[in-house]
């Protein structure tokens, strides 16, 4: 009877171990909310999206804005270390790999964010993501190569006058941009979210010096970009050298 009891006692500790041991394959399921994300454009002498002003910075004068968009990853702190206190320096920042709004938001999309001198905000994505405070937004330009597109061939497009002259300057390479949250404590998302990226004017031509800017074929238009048959190499050059650090994001 003696052995009996302890055959019981033994199997009840065993199927203990196994019924409180925590699944291996198990993981957490961080708390999530819905967000959008959308893009527009701002400079110095700008009001919100939809008035009907142009961009001047550094005597460029932007009438419209085109840009394409690709790879997006957001990088935030989890809820639960923004709740626990904990400084960044003490954790690394996550992604949203598996998020359907960074899904949404990484698919090749070009997007026009002024037109006509009236800036816009253009969607990016829409979708479900991680609760936290959010500090970076990495992403691709994008390379149209559809020939109806008036973005075809290149992945930045921005149109409008230099010294009273017809301007277009445009890249062709999908170089990596990394925004950075305009507040420092980053976006909080912790229910119904929108966020947008901004390309600021006053970052890409910053050190551009556009009275510089010629029209060495005499077509009417000052262009500035890879292949042009402008002389406008420099400027190019510096462009090309700050639109990696060009953009951020804010709470909109």
């Amino acid at each position: 009877m003696k052995n009996l009891r302890n055959g019981f006692l033994i199997l009840a500790i065993v199927s203990c171990g196994f019924a409180c041991t925590d699944d291996p394959e198990e993981t957490f399921e961080e708390p999530k909310s819905s967000a959008s994300l959308t893009a527009t454009v701002e400079g110095e002498n700008t009001n919100p999206p939809s008035t009907n002003e142009r961009i001047i910075v550094n005597g460029f004068s932007t009438t419209d804005f085109q840009v394409g968009m690709k790879e997006v990853e957001m990088r935030y702190v989890t809820k639960a270390d923004v709740l626990a206190g904990i400084g960044l320096g003490g954790i690394n920042l996550n992604t949203t790999v598996n998020a359907s709004l960074q899904t949404s938001a990484s698919r090749e999309q070009t997007l026009s964010l002024m037109a006509n001198g009236t800036v816009e905000s253009a969607a990016v994505g829409q979708g479900d993501t991680p609760e936290g405070s959010y500090r970076e937004i990495d992403f691709r330009l994008f390379k149209n190569t559809e020939s109806s597109s008036s973005l075809s061939e290149k992945s930045l497009l921005i149109e409008g006058q230099i010294n009273g002259e017809n301007a277009m300057l445009w890249l062709d390479q999908e170089l990596a941009i990394t925004a950075e949250s305009e507040d420092e404590d980053g976006v909080m998302v912790d229910g119904e979210t929108a966020m947008e990226i901004v390309f600021d004017m006053n970052r890409l031509f910053e050190g551009v010096d556009f009275s510089g800017a010629v029209d060495s074929n005499a077509d009417g238009v000052i262009e500035i970009g890879p292949g042009s048959e402008d002389e406008n190499g420099a400027i190019l050059a510096q462009i090309e050298s700050n639109i990696s650090s060009a953009a951020k994001f804010r709470k909109k």
